[in-house]
């Protein structure tokens, strides 16, 4: 025999055995009920509750949360919404707030220091002034987000608001 013949006869019983091996030698197909030949399972030790606590039928757990009711709503009145008040805090202050100007046009004061000036100049005196932004429409006509926040005496807030500050 010549050198390729014995290396392809050892590849095919090599392949053959291979194949032997792999199959299991059994022809019938599983079940899967169990046979009288499996092992019985036994069962496993489960670990006893401690002597010393008994249990109780009281709940452990966080109580509900109660829910909150509106006043007035067991007795069938009609809602209601507060009103701000007026003079909130003691020495009679009142916040009001003015935009820098319309979006697309010339700004009304161009900073904070011309919008005080045109306060003091109609005789209304100006405890604190800040310049804040504010979320607004980004259309022509509406008004810029850049607002002015004024703080004065509550005498003087009806000639503000006739002057187009908003409280």
């Amino acid at each position: 025999m010549t050198a390729r013949k014995i290396a392809m006869l050892f590849t095919t019983m090599l392949f053959i055995i291979v194949l032997a091996g792999c199959n299991g030698g059994s022809d019938e197909e599983p079940t899967i009920a169990p046979t009288e030949e499996s092992q019985p399972v036994v069962p496993m030790a489960t670990p006893e509750a401690p002597a010393g606590e008994t249990p109780t039928s009281e709940s452990t757990a966080y109580p509900a949360p109660p829910t909150a009711t509106p006043p007035g709503a067991e007795g069938g009145y009609p809602a209601s919404t507060p009103q701000p008040t007026y003079d909130p805090y003691p020495g009679g202050l009142v916040t009001i707030i003015h935009p820098m100007g319309l979006q697309c046009e010339e700004a009304i004061f161009p900073d904070l220091s011309a919008a005080i000036s045109s306060l003091e100049e109609a005789g209304i005196a100006v405890v604190a002034a800040e310049e804040i932004g504010l979320e607004v429409c980004e259309a022509c006509g509406c008004a810029t987000s850049e607002h002015f926040r004024v703080q004065i005496n509550v005498e003087d807030l009806d000639r503000a608001l006739e002057m187009g500050w908003q409280r």
